[in-house]
């Protein structure tokens, strides 16, 4: 099953027609009207006509407006921003991540993440659970309409997804986005897909230390990563904040701005290894700890 659901396409446009909903508000009053939802590759908006009159108030800065609930709960969007009024008079709301489904969720048997900004695959074992990475795009000519999807055994919180995409954005080369978290039962039927478009960050263009190599090189690579950030974590080393600078520094095409996150990256690695976690006022210069890790992984620079 985990093959099928592997392979299965993904929409990323798509209109919800009107439907009975409820706008709730930040201090829980709720407005009840009709909701319109429109996704695209790059974002996804709602536009909501109250029954009555319909005030929204402004948010503090880096909170959401409240959120908007189909009135029978096939879709929910728990966070949303305010965004003025469209051109028809409806209030118009964007949000980050809309879940269709899951009212009375019963057990998980597969859930499928899809990826946009990468297309490699391969096969393997996660923690002791089938894992399927698949291609799902073919011939493109810009990775930017790449796609690829990564079936697991089980369900996942959201600290596992988020460890599944670093881990796939360093193996890839540059930073890739989660469009889609789809979650099955034992027989295939989607129970529930959460559609999501955060800001927009697939990297301008791959530069992976895996170029060249086979996907299934890549597959033990990535899964080599997953499995050990937890540990690593644990241990106190960044090794999520290192592997996020890496991941980032191909954002821009100017070198002056990339270089330094690659550089962060580096010297947040060499503190690590010589001070762990310890913080004081350190060194005047960081050239002895770099010409370390300069002649330890044989990098050439110094």
């Amino acid at each position: 099953m985990l093959e099928t659901l592997a392979r299965r396409s993904a929409l990323e446009n798509l209109t919800i027609e009107g439907t009975p909903a409820f706008f709730k508000a930040r201090d829980d009053k709720r407005a009840i009207g009709n909701a319109e939802i429109i996704i695209s590759r790059a974002s996804i908006a709602i536009k909501f006509s109250a029954n009555g009159e319909f005030t929204v108030a402004k948010a503090p800065y880096g909170e959401s407006s409240g959120s908007v609930v189909a009135l029978d709960e096939t879709w929910s969007a728990r966070h949303v921003n305010d965004a003025g009024v469209s051109s028809e008079g409806q209030r118009l709301f964007g949000t980050m991540a809309l879940s269709i489904g899951g009212a009375g969720m019963r057990d998980v048997a597969a859930i499928r993440l899809v990826i946009a900004g990468a297309a490699w695959q391969g096969k393997g074992k996660l923690e002791g659970r089938e894992v399927i990475v698949q291609r799902l795009s073919r011939d493109t000519v810009s990775h930017h309409d790449q796609r690829m999807a990564i079936a697991v055994e089980g369900d996942l919180d959201e600290a596992a997804i988020e460890r599944l995409t670093r881990a796939c954005s360093f193996v890839s080369g540059l930073d890739v986005e989660l469009l889609r978290v789809e979650r099955y039962s034992a027989q295939g039927v989607l129970i529930e897909v959460e559609h999501r478009r955060g800001y927009r960050r697939v990297g301008r263009g791959p530069h992976s230390p895996f170029t060249g190599v086979p996907d299934e090189d890549r597959m033990r690579a990535w899964l080599a990563l997953v499995t050990a950030f937890p540990r690593l974590l644990k241990g106190g080393v960044p090794i999520d904040m290192v592997v996020d600078q890496i991941s980032a520094h191909n954002q821009v095409s100017q070198i002056h701005v990339s270089a330094q996150l690659l550089l962060l990256a580096t010297v947040t690695a060499a503190h690590q290894s010589l001070h762990g976690d310890e913080v004081g006022e350190g060194a005047v210069s960081r050239r002895k700890e770099l010409e370390r890790l300069d002649r330890d992984l044989n990098l050439g620079l110094l």
